[in-house]
């Protein structure tokens, strides 16, 4: 199945409940193995005891226990973190299906922007953003790594200042998300519609780095060679 933009889903994907531990660091599984190994506080025999030293036995005991909770749920939450951060930089992407403010049936990507702060249920793999709720979402590994590589290495390599390949990325992806139909649109139009957005809605410098080239090799790593 192919969608809008030449997107087509990938044959596997995993359940964002799932993804955080699956797609995790090393050293963050190293902690979670860690933390799952620790055993919890002894038991404290406070039957016998009365008043306020029955109490403040108990307090310690509670006080143990939730602490010893806290430091096993803490790698699950930083591995969450951690994939967000991951989707948002396009290191990895997700899929779903639109369920808000439209209703549709077909899976489709979703914009890595999407995942800077987002609502996210993971239990139930929905996640929420700008108005825009995903629901049945997977995550798989980026197919465009190497090509966004790519693109920051070509801009500019000999001054060594920062790629704007980033930006235009994000430029693309929000624009995509609006509907704008950048892959069949004039690739000279979409060069200035791409520069607006990213100066009007993400404050970008657009004098600098943002020439046809620059622009045209992010086209190509997203949509493809222009038919």
């Amino acid at each position: 199945m192919t969608l809008a933009g030449g997107h087509s889903p990938p044959a596997k994907l995993v359940s964002l409940r799932e993804a955080p531990e699956r797609f995790a660091s090393r050293r963050l599984l190293r902690e979670l193995d860690e933390a799952l190994a620790r055993p919890p506080p002894r038991r404290t025999k406070i039957n016998e005891l009365e008043g306020t030293d029955g109490l403040r036995v108990a307090a310690k005991r509670m006080s143990r226990i939730s602490e010893w909770l806290r430091m096993r749920a803490e790698p699950f939450v930083e591995m969450q973190k951690e994939l967000l951060r991951k989707l948002h930089e396009s290191k990895l992407e997700a899929w779903g299906v639109q369920s808000g403010p439209e209703q549709k049936r077909e899976l489709e990507r979703i914009p890595s922007h999407f995942f800077l702060d987002p609502q996210v249920k993971w239990s139930r793999n929905i996640v929420s953003n700008h108005g825009v709720t995903y629901y049945g979402v997977g995550v798989c590994r980026s197919r465009r790594a190497f090509k966004n590589a790519d693109v920051a290495r070509l801009t500019n390599p000999s001054r060594g200042r920062r790629s704007k390949a980033t930006e235009i990325e994000r430029a693309t992806a929000l624009l995509d998300s609006r509907g704008v139909q950048l892959a069949t649109m004039q690739r000279s139009n979409a060069y200035e519609v791409i520069r607006k957005c990213a100066a009007r809605d993400l404050k970008a410098n657009v004098s600098i780095d943002f020439s046809d080239p620059v622009i045209q090799r992010a086209l190509h790593g997203r949509f493809g060679p222009r038919r």
